[in-house]
């Protein structure tokens, strides 16, 4: 320790006298912040299709695609459904994909709205967030439900099948003290989506589902 205390010293005294006068060299410039392009581009993703899987079963997901001002994309479900945010039943084909008809950012979440055409009708709302974990965390707004966790699906990942009368319960997850059960069905003809199969990109605009309960 001592040596390489005194080794600057040496060569400081041993140095002219013009080169003993030079300024100290300026301080290293602290590296500029990253910049919001780069710092969502670091940020996880929410592109491409997630699911919410029960007992390995895709019950219900969303394929999200970014545009020029965020996100928007599909929700693909069963044609009907019923509830209480901990417990699925009642649960019947074909899948439907819907699309969003409103999407905007949220801070961290992006909100997407799934209209209902009918007079009086409560559009479906959810919120999306990509986790550090590689998942999407969902809340569907105005239903008092626990959040989904979304799994990333595979290009060839299909929703069901459901067979007839048999329920999906989320592990961990109870209802909430009061919930009702929300029950869901989808407008008369409904698109189904080929091979249950969740789509690449948006379809065509088609009637979200009914909803009972809120």
């Amino acid at each position: 320790m001592i040596t390489r205390a005194l080794f600057p010293a040496v060569l400081a005294l041993s140095a002219p006298a013009a080169a003993q006068q030079a300024p100290s060299p300026a301080a290293p410039t602290p590296a500029a912040p990253a910049t919001l392009a780069a710092r969502l581009a670091a940020a996880p993703s929410l592109e491409g299709a997630w699911g919410l899987k029960i007992e390995g079963v895709v019950i219900l997901g969303f394929n999200l695609v970014p545009t020029a001002g965020g996100w928007t994309g599909t929700w693909v479900r069963p044609r009907s459904f019923a509830s209480d945010g901990a417990v699925f039943s009642r649960v019947e084909g074909p899948p439907t994909a819907i699309r969003a008809s409103k999407a905007q950012a949220m801070g961290e979440w992006t909100e997407l709205t799934f209209d209902d055409p009918r007079p009086g009708a409560v559009p479906d709302v959810f919120r999306l967030r990509a986790l550090p974990s590689g998942k999407v965390e969902a809340i569907y707004v105005g239903t008092g439900f626990a959040p989904l966790t979304l799994e990333k699906l595979s290009s060839d990942a299909t929703l069901g099948p459901w067979p007839a009368g048999r329920s999906y319960q989320r592990p961990g997850i109870s209802a909430a003290a009061g919930a009702a059960v929300v029950t869901f069905s989808s407008p008369a003809a409904p698109a189904a989506v080929p091979s249950a199969r969740l789509p690449a990109r948006p379809p065509p605009v088609q009637g979200p589902p009914a909803v009972e309960g809120r």
